[in-house]
């Protein structure tokens, strides 16, 4: 929850994309040790996957890759801003699973950019929350070009979008190179405001630096 990954652990405070220092070969290590692996075990066992499992890793400075989780839904901040970066219609991809014909589908990609996602979170997360504050400011961020805000912890009450999550407001940027995606994403977050609202300011910064 914290600047420079201090306090309480959390579903994730913002991402980036792509990874600056993850280069083919250890995409294709990681293919080879994780993904295919998994893939294959699930064919074997009658429910072969179709859709987009991602696994959480942790790269150590020996090099040693560990697996902290799989996830397959479009809920987290780490899908979210890859999926920023698709050139192809998402729905394409969709439906291209349920037909089976995904190995047909030719994939492109905004190859050129990166991608920023801010998690604005409510009062409390990852503790014990506040729900029901106004959210404001939206009608100002869909002004900004290349800025989307997706919805995860809000609900509408009276006629008023309110906050109903820890995780409330994903705002995610895509530009060419980081530094610009980072500086764009959080013009969007100053745009949006409710009571109590909590966000890092060094999201992408460590890869910046790097």
């Amino acid at each position: 929850i914290g600047e420079g990954g201090t306090g309480p652990n959390t579903g994730g405070m913002g991402t980036i994309a792509p990874v600056p220092g993850v280069d083919v070969a250890l995409l294709d290590r990681i293919a080879d040790e994780i993904v295919d692996p998994i893939l294959r075990a699930l064919a074997d066992a009658g429910c072969p996957f179709m859709g987009c499992l991602f696994p959480g890793l942790k790269l150590t400075p020996d090099g040693d890759i560990y697996v902290l989780e799989f996830n397959a839904r479009g809920g987290d901040p780490e899908m979210q801003c890859v999926l920023a970066l698709l050139k192809t219609d998402f729905i394409e991809l969709v439906l291209a699973c349920l037909d089976g014909k995904l190995g047909e589908l030719d994939v492109e990609w905004h190859e050129e950019d990166s991608a920023v996602c801010v998690i604005m979170t409510a009062p409390g997360y990852p503790g014990e929350i506040t729900k029901g504050s106004p959210i404001l400011g939206l009608d100002e961020l869909n002004t900004l070009e290349d800025v989307t805000a997706i919805h995860a912890g809000t609900t509408w009450k009276d006629d008023k979008l309110v906050t109903n999550g820890g995780r409330v407001i994903g705002v995610v940027a895509r530009c060419q190179g980081l530094q610009q995606a980072c500086d764009r994403a959080y013009e969007g977050v100053r745009r949006i405001h409710f009571e109590g609202e909590y966000h890092r300011n060094d999201i992408g910064v460590s890869s910046l630096n790097r």
